[in-house]
């Protein structure tokens, strides 16, 4: 079938997955060009960094007008199943990829929910190699910046996921039309959901374990 692409991005409340949250997120299926834009409640709004709000225009109180979670990422998958593709062969598309998908797999990691899609393409390190391309040696490499220099179409608002995804949908549609190579730049990184085990008391972790799994002894040192 060959690879699907969806062009994604977050906006979160901070810089650390795990602790800061995604606040809102919009994917646009390339082939049909179909958009799914969600924002989401955070847990702990409390949490949100300053800056982070401030790039995307939002208040604190802003952040409890989004939707639960789990109804977001439920319709997400939804969104993406509507392809017959597998998820070896669904593809993202984001600038910065490794950022959005760390919150992704945060977020779907807690709700014990693989990330339906394993393909992923850094849209920025596929700005680096069309900069080379063009023959600028030291290229600034913010989204503004690049979609200037490939003279890509733009629409005004940035830091909103809905309006950064539809300018990176245009990125990518010019990339591919320019025939920029990104296959060095496909990482296949499938999100696994390992079974939550019961956390075993000290005692019990000894008891469970044999001898062999020690060369030397097991006795519980004295403090």
């Amino acid at each position: 079938m060959g690879l699907k692409y969806f062009v994604l991005d977050t906006e979160t409340t901070g810089l650390r997955p795990g602790h800061h949250e995604i606040t809102e997120l919009s994917v646009i299926r390339y082939d049909d060009r179909n958009q799914l834009t969600r924002k989401i409640k955070p847990l702990y709004p409390q949490r949100a960094d300053w800056n982070a709000l401030k790039a995307t225009g939002r208040t604190k109180a802003d952040l409890y007008r989004g939707e639960d979670r789990e109804k977001v990422v439920e319709e997400a998958v939804s969104f993406f199943n509507e392809t017959e593709a597998s998820p070896e062969e669904r593809c993202i598309i984001a600038f910065n990829a490794h950022f959005d998908r760390n919150f992704l797999f945060a977020l779907f990691k807690e709700l014990k929910i693989p990330f339906p899609a394993h393909c992923w393409v850094d849209a920025r390190s596929v700005a680096r190699a069309w900069a080379k391309k063009l023959g600028i040696v030291k290229p600034k490499l913010s989204q503004a910046s690049v979609l200037e220099f490939t003279k890509t179409k733009t629409l005004p608002g940035a830091h909103t996921a809905i309006v950064d995804t539809r300018n990176l949908y245009f990125f990518w549609k010019n990339a591919l039309e320019n025939e920029i190579d990104f296959l060095p730049y496909l990482k296949n990184i499938p999100h696994v959901i390992e079974d939550d085990k019961p956390k075993l008391s000290f005692a019990e972790m000894i008891e469970e374990t044999s001898d062999e799994d020690f060369e030397g002894d097991l006795s519980i040192p004295e403090y």
